[in-house]
């Protein structure tokens, strides 16, 4: 078997699981404030990593949203939420696990207005109201 064959199942089973995960694994409302989208915060949880993994490396995060659909056999919660605007990210948001301010890093789309899961500067992944979440200083514009 071909290798880009091999990387196309490959990508077809890490798809078909993430999305097993993120419509599944969810446990109910009642871990937070917000009204939490099922997967979303395993979702952040995901972009979490990715964005320190990134940071390691010293690399930029994609400044638009298609672009994370590279990282799907690896973030596949990222890899799918980002793309699909499931998820949104706040571009030049970064992961400070020892930052104490509240800057907005990623969101569950329209937690804003709603409430749901967020993902802050230091890491956490917190479920808000969405007076909770429109008080917090986004860290730029959300990419597109």
């Amino acid at each position: 078997m071909c290798l880009s064959r091999w990387v196309g199942r490959a990508n077809l089973a890490a798809g078909l699981l993430s999305l097993l995960l993120v419509g599944c694994s969810q446990k109910s409302g009642s871990e937070g404030s917000g009204s939490g989208l099922p997967g979303a915060n395993e979702g952040l949880r995901d972009f979490s990593a990715l964005l320190q993994s990134l940071q390691t490396e010293g690399t930029a995060p994609p400044t638009k949203a298609a672009q994370y659909r590279q990282f799907d056999v690896v973030y596949p919660a990222a890899g799918i939420m980002i793309p699909n605007r499931t998820l949104v990210y706040f571009k030049g948001g970064k992961i400070n696990p020892d930052s104490d301010s509240r800057v907005l890093v990623a969101m569950q789309a329209d937690a804003d207005k709603t409430g749901g899961w967020v993902l802050l500067e230091n890491g956490e992944v917190q479920d808000l109201t969405a007076s909770e979440i429109q008080a917090l200083k986004p860290a730029g514009e959300p990419i597109k």
